[in-house]
Formats: C-alpha cells, structure tokens, sequence
C-alpha cells in the first residue's frame, strides 16, 4: 500500500472509510450481529430492540435523497450506523463493498458512495432494509435511541451538546438536572417557533382567501 496519508483532509476520510474493515473483521470473526456507528453518534435508549428487525434481513441501514453528489452521482444511503447479520449474503457484500472502495480509500464519501454501488450490483442476492430513524436520528427527538452530529450539528447544535454532555463521566448529579432543564427549554423554544410559523402561513393563507 503506497498510498498517501500527509494531507489531514485524506487521514480523516481514511478514518470515516475504513468502517468497512471494521465491519468485515467482526463479521469474519463470527459475530452473530455488527452493528457499527459513526463517533458522534450518542446512544441514549437500548438499541437491542433492533435485533428482532434485524433478524428479518441481511443488512439494516438508512436510505436517502439527500447526500452530497460525488463523481456526480447522489449515494443512496447513510452510512452512519449500519447494522448487519452475519449471513453468507452479508459477508459477499461486505467483501465487494471494500473491493470497490479500497482504491478510493482517502476520497469523502466514498463509503456511502460504494455502498450504493455494491447494492446496485448484490441487490438480488442480498436483503437490505431500512434503518428506522429512531437509530440514526439528526433531528434529535426525544424517542429516539441514537442521535448522531451529521455535519455542524456535533459543534453547533444546542440540544446535541447538551445531551452529550449529560454522557461526561465528570458530570455531578446537580449539573445533570441544569443540563436537562436547558435541553428542556432548547426544545420548547423549537416547538413554540414551529407553532408560530404554522400560524403565520395560516393567517396569510387566510388574508389571501379573504382578499379573493
């Protein structure tokens, strides 16, 4: 391997592609169930319920309209948390997927990218369903058993920092319950905003009908 990592920017997108390496170490190791997340990601509830989803499939993970093009093509999935059973048709799938990305293995979004390629390709031979959001949730609700920092969130996001905060093994029982009534009052600021947008639409909907 003569590739090279001086750039920080390839070191860092060396670090987020090489999940698969992980993934299919675990899984050749004979680990019944895998399931990887990205390091900002908090888990905040037990995430054993997926297992009985997970059962029902090969591979679980969140598809998307939304990611960035690369090589002007959109990604089909979030790889940020991908659950996986250990089945002949996972491990066949895992073996592509690095095939496929290992030449690109400092390029940004190239796991996602190669991801959708190996699908596009394994499709018929192996089983991929879909992620509930509650695993890899980046509109942080209160239900959901994983939040993860897409993007800024991690270094921005108010309710994030506050969550992770709670986490900090430093944290004293006082500043647990401050933390959660900010987190409290971050939250009701954001519905009390949703609210007054709805009703501004409302009411100009409104004038409008009146003026016709």
């Amino acid at each position: 391997d003569h590739t090279d990592y001086s750039r920080l920017e390839d070191r860092r997108a060396y670090a987020a592609n090489i999940r698969v390496l992980a993934i299919q170490y675990l899984l050749n190791r004979g680990d019944q169930y895998v399931i990887y997340f990205d390091a900002d990601s908090i888990i905040r509830k037990d995430i054993s319920r997926i297992i009985p989803e997970l059962s029902k499939t090969d591979i679980l993970i969140a598809r998307t309209a939304y990611t960035k093009p690369v090589e002007g093509e959109r990604a089909k999935f979030l790889s940020g948390v991908i659950a996986c059973r250990n089945t002949n048709a996972t491990r066949m799938f895992v073996e592509k997927w690095l095939q496929l990305i290992t030449p690109h293995i400092t390029e940004w979004f190239a796991d996602q990218l190669y991801f959708s390629r190996t699908y596009d390709s394994c499709r018929d031979s192996v089983r991929v369903g879909d992620l509930p959001f509650a695993y890899i949730d980046f509109h942080f609700e209160f239900r959901s058993s994983v939040w993860v920092g897409k993007g800024n969130k991690k270094t921005e996001n108010a309710i994030y920092l506050l969550e992770e905060q709670r986490y900090r093994k430093s944290l004293r029982k006082w500043d647990r319950i401050v933390l959660d009534m900010r987190q409290l009052f971050y939250r009701t600021v954001r519905i009390v905003w949703g609210l007054k947008q709805y009703l501004i639409s409302k009411a100009l909907r409104l004038r409008e009908f009146v003026k016709g």
